[in-house]
């Protein structure tokens, strides 16, 4: 039993594993040896200044400035939102507290195309299209539900409410109670719902390809697609595979950096208390 397991482990690695290695492999490749047969796995020679020459030919930089700054407030908004809503809900009992969680629960079953259309006309009436704005208001709406779900359940599990009844009777204010002693204890969830912020922005493509249209705006996602265009322009597929491998590094970086404190945000959050 334990061989199949570790056989079956290894399938799966290759299996999510293959795409990356592929990725990166055709980033490096001569492009002479990129639809040659029978298929090369390894090139014959690394071809580096892949990763200086896109940088040249494409603006990458300002695409790569545009996500980070929209990326970036929407982690600050939607934690910011949802920590303050989270721990309302989780401390403070009043008429419709279990009716707003409900309604939470509801947003995260619809797909998110159902509210395209709504969320476009609202964006278009507040002049908030072709902006960043309009693109950071977005990506905080959809990741605001989640978030506050998860660090309600962090907050109920890990913040202990003693510390806080006891800071309530010496004179602390609820608010003072939540800046100063559920905040710090909640860094972990606050940590996992900022990752799940940053990636939901990082990659989002839909709504940016929609809603940005000057060249001077657009993200990654969009800005790569622009690369290789509708019908697949394979004379920019070098250049199209090393972008999108500099793409990858963010995200990387962010997973191994707070990699435990992602783990232990989302199982303490998912304990019910």
């Amino acid at each position: 039993m334990r061989i199949i397991l570790i056989f079956l482990g290894i399938l799966y690695v290759l299996y999510v594993g293959f795409p990356f290695y592929w990725l990166f492999l055709t980033s490096i490749k001569p492009k002479t040896e990129l639809f040659i047969l029978p298929i090369k796995w390894w090139p014959s020679k690394f071809e580096w200044y892949n990763y200086i020459s896109v940088w040249k030919s494409f603006p990458l930089s300002r695409y790569f400035l545009n996500s980070i700054m929209v990326t970036t407030l929407t982690v600050i908004l939607a934690v910011t939102i949802s920590s303050s809503a989270a721990y309302a809900l989780s401390r403070i009992r009043f008429k419709g507290n279990n009716t707003i969680i409900t309604l939470l629960l509801i947003t995260q079953m619809l797909p998110g195309i159902v509210t395209l259309v709504p969320f476009y006309f609202w964006m278009m009436n507040l002049g908030l299209l072709n902006t960043y704005w309009g693109l950071i208001l977005a990506y905080s709406t959809w990741s605001i539900p989640f978030c506050t779900l998860m660090l309600r359940g962090y907050f109920k599990t890990a913040c202990p409410q003693e510390l806080e009844e006891a800071a309530l009777i010496d004179g602390c204010t609820r608010f003072s109670a939540y800046y100063r002693i559920a905040l710090p204890l909640s860094v972990p969830g606050l940590v996992a719902a900022g990752a799940f912020s940053f990636m939901l922005a990082w990659k989002e493509f839909m709504w940016a390809s929609i809603m940005i249209s000057s060249g001077a705006l657009k993200t990654l996602p969009v800005g790569l697609y622009d690369m290789i265009g509708e019908g697949g322009n394979i004379n920019f597929l070098t250049e199209f595979m090393t972008a999108s491998v500099l793409t990858c590094i963010p995200v990387l970086i962010v997973f191994f950096v707070f990699q435990s404190y992602i783990v232990s945000g989302l199982t303490q959050g998912a304990i019910k208390g």
